[in-house]
């Protein structure tokens, strides 16, 4: 630990997407990034902030519940949820893309939105444990900018 603790994390876990590949070639590396890579900094990082410390995770406008179908909700937005209920969505999701079963399940066409839906989901998860259990004072939450115009961003 070094000088005793985190005062402030910006975590923006982000892979490209290009538009020459398909979804389904790029969504496992995508989730890993997006997803994976946030649930390991929340684990790894969180149990380090100071009394005051701040967590923000970079998600999108695309992180809220209105992009997937209604019946996926829960999978997000569930008081008992984990980080290990999250990461396992995101992988089930991955599997879902890329055995073309995505729509059928109400995911939408574009990995972005889910992906970013995740990553909130994980931050709201963290921000509740750390609103009952410490550190005092302590913050953590998702930012949702929205869309920036880049080769990146256009599905």
């Amino acid at each position: 630990m070094l000088h005793g603790g985190v005062d402030v994390v910006i975590s923006n876990a982000a892979a490209r997407i290009s538009p020459d590949s398909t979804m389904a070639r790029q969504v496992r590396t995508f989730v890993d990034t997006n997803n994976r890579g946030t649930t390991r900094l929340l684990r790894g990082l969180v149990p380090l902030l100071r009394p005051g410390g701040r967590y923000l995770v970079v998600a999108s406008s695309f992180g809220t519940l209105r992009e997937p179908d209604p019946s996926l909700h829960d999978r997000f937005d569930s008081p008992a949820l984990t980080l290990d209920d999250v990461d396992a969505t995101m992988d089930a999701y991955a599997d879902a893309v890329e055995q073309s079963r995505d729509g059928a399940e109400g995911w939408p066409s574009w990995i972005n939105p889910p992906s970013k839906v995740g990553q909130v989901a994980a931050a709201r998860i963290v921000a509740r444990q750390v609103r009952r259990e410490g550190p005092a004072d302590a913050l953590v939450g998702a930012v949702c900018p929205g869309l920036v115009d880049t080769d990146a961003s256009r599905p």
